[in-house]
């Protein structure tokens, strides 16, 4: 037994599609654009946090998704600035990895030393 899901197609026509036919190259990178720094930001600072709570799992997908909004919103804007007349086919696969992956590991540990350090409330 398939999983179908309803989407819009180009002629902004409701069709069902197979589940497993969504999963291309392209939604793969998706997906590990918008749910995988979040997941790294919140572990690497519960690791911080004398009680470590991870989201349940009801609303994980919603706070991995939210942290990795903001830290991508983050992440562009320096881009930006360091890069101005880039095109988005420009980034090579290892600074997208390095954006993925070891970008969000940082951001969680200023995130953790502030929570230790109470630095935002100081401001």
């Amino acid at each position: 037994m398939t999983q179908s899901v309803l989407i819009l197609n180009d002629e902004n026509r409701v069709q069902t599609m197979n589940l497993l036919s969504l999963l291309t190259h392209e939604n793969a990178f998706l997906i590990l654009e918008y749910l995988v720094p979040g997941t790294i930001i919140l572990f690497v600072r519960a690791q911080f946090v004398p009680v470590r709570t991870l989201p349940s799992s009801s609303t994980a997908l919603l706070n991995y998704i939210a942290t990795s909004a903001v830290y991508l919103t983050f992440v562009l804007i320096v881009v930006e600035c360091l890069w101005p007349d880039r095109n988005s086919q420009d980034l090579s696969l290892l600074a997208r990895i390095i954006l993925i992956f070891v970008g969000p590991a940082l951001f969680g540990i200023l995130l953790g030393l502030n929570v230790q350090l109470n630095l935002l409330r100081r401001l």
